[in-house]
């Protein structure tokens, strides 16, 4: 999915506040008892949550995209990080807490939330707890709304620009790339598919895998936080 931005996949998010998040997610985990132990981490990207929740968890990471997977491993050799899916992954062990950060949960298709869900409640000890930070939900929709960013890293300069447009339940982030170095000035293109779940569908997913359901309006970004406990 990021295979033309992985490499300055971090620069464009660079203002993002990871240490802030994390501490609000290690905040929920002792809500719950969950304070620490061993954390999935279910789409783990390059790890930028993960290097600051290791300091209360020992971190498994699981991720589709191996690109952004060599740069997880580089920030934080000590973790486990792994090339899967998180609907069918299979890990010999249980963890505290299950966590999917950043709307990754929208890139899967409506028989594939379940699954997750399933696998997310199969892989907890009991008593364990899921944090899921949904995707937009179809209401938060603004159609044809156009973004830009930038970004500087190692002598490379990225202006991105983003466009969403919605087919059915399905938005699509088209992203246009420019990206300029010494030598060049070259152009890239990603289209991501992400599903506009509903809470509901997110509640019944979860409720159906066996969890207890509790919705954090505010979350983590203002799009909210799923939470559910084994």
């Amino acid at each position: 999915m990021f295979n033309r931005s992985a490499a300055f996949y971090d620069a464009i998010y660079s203002s993002k506040n990871y240490a802030s998040e994390a501490e609000q997610i290690i905040g929920w985990g002792r809500q719950h008892g969950r304070g620490q132990g061993r954390l999935l981490d279910a789409a783990c990207g390059t790890g930028r949550h993960a290097e600051h929740l290791a300091r209360s968890y020992e971190i498994t990471g699981v991720d589709l995209d191996e690109g952004l997977l060599e740069q997880a491993r580089r920030r934080l050799p000590q973790a486990h990080f792994v090339a899967d899916d998180m609907c069918t992954v299979h890990f010999d062990k249980k963890f505290d807490l299950v966590t999917c950060l950043f709307s990754a949960i929208g890139y899967l298709d409506p028989t594939q939330l379940p699954q997750a869900c399933l696998n997310f409640y199969d892989h907890l000890l009991p008593g364990g707890v899921v944090l899921i930070e949904p995707w937009l939900r179809p209401e938060m929709i603004r159609i044809g709304n156009v973004g830009i960013d930038q970004a500087e890293f190692e002598g490379t300069k990225v202006v991105r620009m983003s466009r969403l447009q919605i087919e059915g339940n399905v938005s699509i982030c088209q992203f246009q790339y420019l990206i300029g170095t010494a030598t060049e000035i070259r152009h890239e293109t990603e289209d991501h598919r992400l599903t506009l779940f509903t809470l509901a569908q997110y509640q019944k997913a979860l409720e159906d895998a066996g969890f207890e359901f509790h919705w954090d309006e505010q979350g983590l970004t203002g799009r909210g936080l799923l939470i559910g406990i084994k």
